[in-house]
């Protein structure tokens, strides 16, 4: 749809979508790729890394393509990194407001 909708020259500004999609990595890895900004929604279980989190490059052991980035630590539950995060960092909306506040929320 989201392609459909920019090959009428329609962009699209924001991308809201249910835990359905939201739990679909290359869903969010699609809209990443396309430039777009996106609210969705999650499984607590979900895992993901901090905003800080900086991948690292092993060393190569001289097989296969070479070693590919990883992150030093293991990810965590989303529902953690939200406790950890903290209220100061949430933004709650819900129903007819939730699009309005999220895209300024991503601005």
């Amino acid at each position: 749809m989201i392609e459909e909708t920019r090959a009428w020259s329609i962009e699209v500004p924001l991308v809201v979508a249910d835990g359905g999609y939201g739990g679909a990595a290359a869903f969010r890895l699609g809209l990443e790729k396309r430039g777009l900004e996106y609210v969705v929604g999650i499984s607590s279980t979900t895992t993901a890394q901090p905003e800080e989190a900086r991948r690292r490059i092993p060393p190569y052991g001289g097989r296969e393509l070479g070693p590919q980035p990883v992150h030093h630590e293991l990810a965590k539950a989303a529902k953690k990194l939200v406790i950890e995060a903290g209220k100061q960092a949430s933004n709650t909306c819900s129903g007819r407001e939730a699009p309005a506040r999220a895209a300024a929320a991503a601005v």
